[in-house]
């Protein structure tokens, strides 16, 4: 259920990345890669979400506890990638937390565990990016400020 791999010994953050049923090698490579170069140190993947449900919700419960969790979905109560910086608490590190294209982040979990829902906004037609850019473009947007040198951004 549950594969945990130290993403580089060389992370600068304590954050962490979470997959719920991404199978992919593309987009579990690129996922990898970005928390790679964004530094973040833990890297889960979670698979067979219908038949180890309880386990999996357990699992993610125990991790509100150590992070503020950060699920990046369309949903009713998300807020908007533009906004949500300013709601993530500074005292505990981050757990950013992505599904599978298709069906996306169970909405038990969305419901029943802790965490800030954030939706990338959209102009085009389409139903969403790809999950792995979606990622990129969410931890871009996180860790932005940390690139910021004399009012201009490297």
């Amino acid at each position: 259920m549950n594969v945990h791999t130290s993403v580089s010994e060389h992370t600068s953050v304590q954050d962490a990345i979470t997959t719920l049923n991404i199978t992919g090698d593309l987009n579990l490579g690129m996922i990898v890669r970005s928390a790679s170069l964004f530094g973040i140190s833990h890297f889960h993947t979670l698979h067979k979400y219908d038949n180890e449900k309880e386990k999996i919700i357990k699992l993610l419960t125990e991790f509100s506890n150590m992070y503020t969790l950060i699920f990046l979905e369309q949903h009713p109560h998300s807020v908007p990638l533009v906004d949500f910086r300013r709601r993530v608490p500074q005292n505990k590190p981050v757990m950013f937390i992505v599904g599978n294209e298709g069906v996306g982040i169970p909405r038990d979990i969305l419901n029943h565990i802790p965490g800030i829902i954030v939706e990338i906004p959209q102009k085009g037609v389409g139903r969403s990016h790809n999950v792995s850019n979606s990622l990129s473009i969410l931890l871009w947007e996180y860790y932005r400020t940390d690139f910021i040198v004399e009012d201009s951004i490297v």
